[in-house]
Formats: C-alpha cells, structure tokens, sequence
C-alpha cells in the first residue's frame, strides 16, 4: 500500500520473515591511528567507517579481543575509541587485534582484525629536533677519550652483554656534556650505530677524576641527550647545551641558560651533610617485613597481615630535603650542595683513574704466549710500528673490517725471564684520516702511542730496585667464571673476561611508568615517583615468574590481582594498564612520595613501607637496606648484587644524590690483578662492576651504570 492506498498486485513467493535492516554493520579498526609500529604494549584502538558509513551509524554492541575467536569477552556497548591492552609479543614480532559489531537489529558483521609491530625501541623513539645542538666532530674530540670508548665497543662487539654491536661502530657526531661543578666539558657522548646504520645505544666518558671513565652506557635505544632533546622539542623549546647531573639525571638548557627540559626525576636539595661523614664508618640502616603466619602459597594469604622490623640510624635531624627553585638556583648551588656526594664519587672512581694512568705511562703487561687485541680508533688500516726492546718478541698484525675500527693484535712469542721489556706501538692514522674526511670519522691527532711492558710470567715478574714507581697489570688468574663471560676477541690485556648475571631476562620486565599528575588514579599536582614505580615493576615482575612456573615464585602468585586488587588472580600486564596504575598509586601513598612541583620523591627510610601492599595478597617477605645520609657503598651494593646472582631476583637500588630509584636486573664484573712497586712490590686487584637497570620509564634509557648504590630493596617468596 502507498500513501494513497493503492494496493499493490499480490506476489505469490515462499513465506519470509521481513527485516527492517537486513545489512550487517561494518567497521574499520586502526591501532595508534593507523601506525605500523608501537614501542608500548597499551594503545587506542579506533573503530571508524570504510568508505561508505551507510552500514556503521547503527553499530549498538561490539566484541574486541586478542583472540581470533573472540572466546574471551562478551558483547559490549560499541565505543568509537578505547585504551587497549595489546597481547604479550616479543620484540620485532607482528600482534593483532579482532572485533565484531552488531546492530540494533541484531545483525553480526565479518570479522575485523588489524596488525602491527612491537618495537619497545622503536616506534615511538623521537627523532632528534638538531642533532649538531652540543655536539663536536669525532675528530675534535681528544684522542685518549676516544680510545676509552673504543675499547668498551670492542669488548662488548659480538658479547651478551651488547646484543646487536656485531658491526657497530661510532656516529659523526659527539655530544659535550657539562656538570655545573666543572670546568670545561665533563663529559663525552658518543653515540653508536649498527650495521645498518641505526641507533644502537651510547657510551658516556668521563673526562676526568670526577667520575668513573664510563659511568653508563647502553648497547639500544636513543641516546640521553636525544632524549633530553625530545622533551624539550614537546614543549617547543631548544637544547643549546646539555647536562649530566649525576648516574641517570640528564638535562638541556636553551641558548638563554635557563631549563629546556630534565626528563625523568628531577634533583633534590639535599642539606645538613658535612664532608667529615665521608671519614666515620657508616652504619648501614635496615627493615624487614615479615609476614604474620606461614603459608605454602598465596591461596591462604587472604587474611595475611605481618610485622616491619626497622633497625640501624635514623635521619640526622638536620638533614633536609627539598626542591629547587629554579634551574638558575641549582647550577649556582650545585657544588656545595652536593659536595659530599662529589667527593664521594671522586674517591670511587680515584682507583680507576690511578691504574688507566699508570697503564698508559708505564705500560700494559703482556704475558709470554699470550695473544692480546687492542681495539685502534677509526675504521680503517692505519700503518703501525714498534719499537722498543719487547719489539723483537712480538708478532702483531692490523685487522680491519669494513665499516669498522681495526684492531691490533698482538702475539707474545718469547720473553725474558725476570725483565719487563718496553714496547711502544706507534699507530699513524694520517692516511686513514685523509680517507675517512668524507665521512667525518677523523682523529685529532695523526698518531697514538700505545705502550706495553713485555713480561716472561706472572711468577717472574721483576721486584728489584729499578721497578720503583713503575706499575705493571697482571692477567686475573683466578678461576672458571660463575656464569657466562664475553666473548675475549677484543679484551684489554690486563683484565679479565666479564663475568654476568641476569636475573630473568629483557622480555620478563615490567616496562612501567609513573602515573602523570591528575591522570587515572593519581590525584596529586605530581608525577608519582620513581619509588612507587620501582617496587610496582618488582613485584610485578615476581608475579609473572610465578605465572610462568618459576618453582621459586610459583606460590606467590598474589603478588598482582585483578585490576591491582585484592581479588582474584590475575597476571601482571607487560606494560601499564588499569590495573597497574592502582597497584602504583597504592604502592605511591604507602611509601609516603611528595610533591615537589612535578617531581614526586620518596625518601630512602619511607621505601619499606611498600609492604603494606602485601596485607591481604601475599605471603612474600620484603626487606630494604640503605645509608640515611644517601652515600653509596659496597655493603649496599653486595645486597643488590646478591639478590641478582644468588636468588635470580631484581632489586631496587639508589642512584645519583638521593634522586632516583631504578630495578637493577643485570649484574657484571671484571677484575685485573696488578702489581705496584715503590722499594717493595705488592698486588692488588681491581674490580669493575656494573648493574643493568629499569629505569621506570616504560622501557627507555635503560642501561648499565656503575654498580653504587645507597639503597637495596629486595623480596624473597
């Protein structure tokens, strides 16, 4: 019937149950808005129409899942946008996501999927706004700073340590840092590239007693003054010359001198610390979170409670800490606010600095029989020569390989029984340099002198008279290492393999963040602080182990519940979601962090209280360690170190002047045995260490760093 109600002639058809929408709903899924690469496992899913939206105006329900089958949710009401949880997928790898739609006339669409790659250090990484800002030629940077970063390249290059640096080698571009305490430059960043010419991490070198020669490097990502770079270009602003403050704390100012950005945890004002606390013993300061009855797993851990047990000093009454004003205020007060924290690091790092010097005055000991590979500094074949008595009871050879430095290798053939021999190798890089112009990979210098002592054995080794002041290293002798070592293909003579440990492995962290000022959960005017971020990734981590069937942390699978809850089980998410936002927040208000404009601290004698958050989950012990005064030392170190090695456990540590709490889950060492003459001769031997560290940043400028630390928090199943 139309509208002047005619009647239309009768149609003889099979019965049929009319529809007023017969069409099925369709719509388009974009991961990041359409990106192919994510860094973070947590993105917006966007469901918008094909071309024609005549079939997606009346979507009323949806399902969206990480499951072909969709098997795992229900209908839900049909949203535009939403936050989602992509599935756990390793690096590199292509994850996807599924969704139906249905109508209000209880239609079904075909199954919508999208793809895209998870790439932590990838996608979302900024591309530098002014790559020269800060920056010096390769060429004009000293030629002894060169030579301390080119062999940490060779002698990670091929190790577990430095995955990816096969073929890596150094960029055009150096950048200067300064500390406001120092003169001139204090520091080189140099970064690194792959094969491929990507970005594959950096080396920082110190250039003088105020630090360890490399107190952090890291074989991935950016470098810390791109990212420093990239926060400032987030706020319009430019870095016209960039800052080390102390172990992670990197900052930019504009060609004004005033802050251009400090990613990360900004430097707290510490007062009340005078230089003589550096001449008395310590006493270390310590608690121990104990749970109020035994449980064989977290199934009887509904009603758990437990008991904190606190010992050691107290904060001296003066000590205070506090935010700075302004930037201007920090680098004026930088050097007596933090002097005991400077001559803390200097008397560190003193030892490395001695023997490095001694080494390059008195030369390196190389042993009879032995082959040593000594990393030269551009790629290349430079012409080498030597001289000196121990020329004649040397073999060496240059080996080059495309695209990077040649190394020197030397083979000891013969020696003289009880006699150091000197051999000096001359390295003349001029006509390397004058091939390498084009691309910027020049020396400062035509030439290096390298020099060597030429010894018979460690037993022979002369002690009369004429070794007064001369010092000569000697190869570690001591036994099989513990775990793994790195590859010896590039290893200074004097010292020993690297010795490492990991407590799991990269793909077992939890990449979390801190929670930005009135976002989700986090009702303050601050950012959430590092502390309640660093024990959320620990016991986040724990909770996944035991998930996975860690026979160590299976029975605390209570550590992470349902939505950061005490309910039911769940498994701690990769990255940040809902969910580990509450546990971080929970996390945040027990261990009492404050504001500071942006900043959110929490001081080392408040961290213990994160056990509140087992009441009700868990039957796991938490402990922590720490010096009040925030001083780092060995005791504080071995915790940390120990809870890696021994129980294949992360730990929370302290780094810089009271600033930053990172989870230390690598640990590595390496030592040399030297001898030392002045009248008499004696050995010594020397350790570098070092911790792999979780910033807390979601996965970026992680690294490894000088192996101090003024605080150690642990968990135990």
């Amino acid at each position: 019937v139309d509208e002047k109600n005619h009647r239309s002639a009768v149609i003889a058809s099979q019965g049929v149950v009319p529809s007023a929408d017969p069409f099925a709903p369709e719509a388009r899924i974009l991961i990041n808005n359409g990106a192919p690469t994510t860094a973070d496992l947590l993105v917006k899913l966007s469901f918008v129409p094909y071309e024609e939206d005549d079939y997606y105006g009346d979507i009323a329900e949806m399902k969206v899942s990480n499951l072909a089958d969709l098997s795992d949710v229900e209908w839900q009401p049909f949203t535009k946008e939403m936050a989602w949880q992509l599935a756990e997928t390793q690096p590199g790898e292509v994850t996807q996501v599924y969704a139906r739609f249905r109508d209000k006339a209880g239609n079904e669409s075909l199954l919508e999927t999208a793809r895209i790659r998870y790439e932590p250090s990838g996608a979302t990484t900024c591309v530098d706004p002014n790559p020269r800002a800060g920056a010096v030629k390769f060429s004009d940077v000293p030629v002894q700073f060169v030579r301390t970063a080119a062999q940490l390249l060779a002698d990670m290059r091929g190790g577990p340590m430095a995955p990816g640096w096969e073929k890596a080698h150094f960029a055009e571009l150096v950048r200067e840092l300064y500390r406001p305490d120092i003169e001139g430059v204090a520091y080189y960043e140099f970064q690194v590239l792959n094969g491929e010419e990507k970005p594959a991490g950096f080396i920082i070198v110190a250039t003088g007693g105020h630090d360890h020669p490399i107190p952090h490097w890291n074989y991935e990502g950016e470098t810390p003054t791109q990212h420093v770079a990239c926060e400032a270009a987030k706020n319009n602003k430019k870095v016209a010359k960039f800052f080390k403050l102390d172990t992670l704390s990197y900052a930019g100012e504009d060609e004004n001198g005033e802050l251009a950005a400090m990613p990360g945890t900004p430097l707290i004002k510490v007062s009340g610390l005078t230089m003589d606390m550096l001449d008395k013993e310590q006493e270390i300061s310590s608690s121990e979170w104990t749970p109020d009855q035994e449980t064989q797993s977290d199934d009887e851990a509904g009603d758990i409670g437990g008991t904190l047990t606190e010992s050691g000093p107290t904060p001296p009454e003066n000590l205070t800490l506090e935010g700075w004003d302004s930037w201007q205020e920090l680098k004026k007060g930088y050097g007596a606010t933090y002097a005991v924290f400077i001559e803390a690091l200097k008397r560190e790092a003193a030892e490395d600095w001695e023997t490095d010097q001694l080494a390059r005055e008195h030369g390196e000991g190389l042993f009879k029989g032995n082959t040593y590979d000594i990393s030269l500094l551009i790629p290349g074949t430079p012409q080498v020569q030597m001289s000196g008595e121990g020329a004649g009871y040397v073999d060496f050879e240059v080996v080059s390989e495309s695209g990077q430095p040649a190394v020197l290798r030397i083979h000891v053939k013969d020696a003289k029984p009880g006699e150091a021999l000197p051999l000096i190798a001359t390295v003349d890089y001029a006509t390397v340099n004058a091939a390498s112009v084009s691309n910027g990979m020049t020396l400062s210098a035509g030439q290096e002198t390298i020099t060597f002592a030429v010894l018979d054995s460690p037993t022979t080794v002369p002690g009369n008279g004429a070794m007064n002041k001369i010092y000569l290293p000697l190869v570690n002798g001591g036994g099989q290492p513990q775990v793994s070592a790195a590859s010896a293909a590039a290893v200074n003579g004097a010292w020993s393999n690297w010795h490492y440990f990991w407590a799991g492995s990269h793909n077992d962290q939890r990449l979390y963040n801190q929670i930005e000022k009135h976002t989700g959960p986090n009702t303050s005017g601050c950012w959430s602080g590092c502390g309640g971020t660093a024990w959320a990734m620990l016991f986040g981590w724990a909770d996944k182990q035991a998930a996975n069937g860690n026979s160590y942390w299976a029975s605390r699978w209570g550590l992470y519940r349902q939505n950061g809850g005490k309910g039911s089980d769940a498994v701690a998410p990769r990255t940040m979601d809902s969910g580990v936002m509450n546990m971080t927040w929970e996390i945040r208000n027990d261990v009492g962090t404050w504001c500071w404009g942006d900043s959110g601290p929490t001081n080392p004698w408040d961290m213990d209280n994160a056990s509140n958050y087992f009441s009700g989950r868990t039957g796991t012990r938490l402990s922590t360690h720490y010096n009040v005064l925030g001083i780092s030392e060995d005791r504080l170190r071995n915790y940390a170190r120990d809870s890696i090695v021994d129980r294949n456990t992360p730990a929370v540590i302290g780094t810089g002047w009271l600033t930053h709490y990172p989870l230390a889950y690598g640990y590595a060492w390496r030592s040399r045995t030297v001898q030392k003459c002045f009248i008499w001769c004696w050995t010594e031997t020397e350790y570098n260490r070092a911790f792999y560290v979780n910033q807390g940043w979601g996965g970026s400028d992680n690294g490894w760093v000088t192996a101090s630390t003024w605080f150690a928090g642990e968990i135990r199943p």
